[in-house]
């Protein structure tokens, strides 16, 4: 668990072809704060290879919003 701090340092269509137009978009305030937490479990698949999936949960204080994901890692150990 721990603090997250997001900047929004803009936005540009890089793919002209898809017919999207936006005209100016912008965030206000370009700084937010929130926190997160996660859950994750390592896997070992060998002695040296790892999966660890992880679930993940965090609230933006600045602009009062709740996000949730996951994700899977893997890791290599070289010794």
């Amino acid at each position: 668990m721990g603090p997250t701090f997001d900047f929004y340092l803009g936005w540009r269509e890089r793919n002209e072809s898809t017919g999207l137009l936006v005209n100016d978009y912008n965030i206000d305030p370009d700084f937010s704060i929130g926190l997160m937490g996660k859950i994750s479990k390592s896997i070992s698949l060998t002695d040296k290879i790892f999966l660890e999936p992880e679930v993940r949960y965090s609230y933006n204080f600045t602009f009062d919003r709740t996000y949730a994901g996951f994700g899977i890692a893997a890791q290599y150990k070289f010794h």
